[in-house]
């Protein structure tokens, strides 16, 4: 039996209205032409877009960060909306630039931040963490030698042992921060000799 052409997956009215008589490609085809029909309706719209991406750039710089949520409220702007017109601003230097660009289309082409692995991001911070450390070390041991000039010589007897230990803590955590400088410039070397074995070199 022969399936007729207002079942198939070819172009559908837009007037209709899918229902649940429809068969799978029918529905299909008809889901197709909607989002083309949508797609063509944004390329309408992108430039406005950029042109409330331009407004909101200028705007947000008279906000913090906190205040800009409101603001964003108070002019019934959707914060999704106003983060792609934004997104959108930054990407094109002109409006003209989106020409034949659907909405979609011109935030893919935003500029996206490369992400950090989850173990670079913790090795950041951990050097965050012991750079401060040091940092705040330093200070402290500048304002304490001030204060062990004038202890009186049992008193700084008493104190060495505690500085001993100090030391030696601070000793190995030298030979730790060497220990991992040297590790990067020995995997570079290794890299580079079996780069070079690859080559024929």
């Amino acid at each position: 039996m022969e399936r007729s052409d207002t079942n198939s997956c070819g172009p559908q009215s837009l007037s209709e209205m899918p229902s649940h008589s429809w068969e799978l490609d029918r529905l299909a085809g008809y889901a197709q032409q909607q989002h083309a029909h949508l797609i063509e309706e944004e390329k309408a719209v992108a430039p406005n877009y950029w042109r409330l991406g331009m407004a909101l750039t200028l705007l947000r710089k008279n906000f913090g960060r906190g205040q800009w949520g409101m603001c964003l409220v108070a002019l019934k702007i959707d914060k999704t909306r106003a983060s792609k017109a934004r997104a959108i601003f930054r990407t094109f230097s002109a409006e003209s630039d989106m020409e034949g660009l659907s909405v979609e289309e011109a935030y893919d082409r935003r500029h996206r931040p490369r992400r950090l692995s989850k173990k670079r991001s913790r090795q950041r911070k951990q050097r965050a963490s012991v750079e401060e450390f040091l940092r705040q070390v330093g200070q402290e041991l500048g304002a304490r030698i001030g204060d062990a000039a004038g202890l009186q010589p049992h008193d700084a007897r008493l104190l060495l042992p505690a500085l001993g230990e100090v030391g030696r803590q601070f000793e190995r955590l030298a030979q730790q921060l060497h220990a991992r400088s040297r590790l990067r410039q020995v995997d570079k070397r290794q890299l580079t000799i079996a780069t070079g074995r690859g080559s024929g070199k």
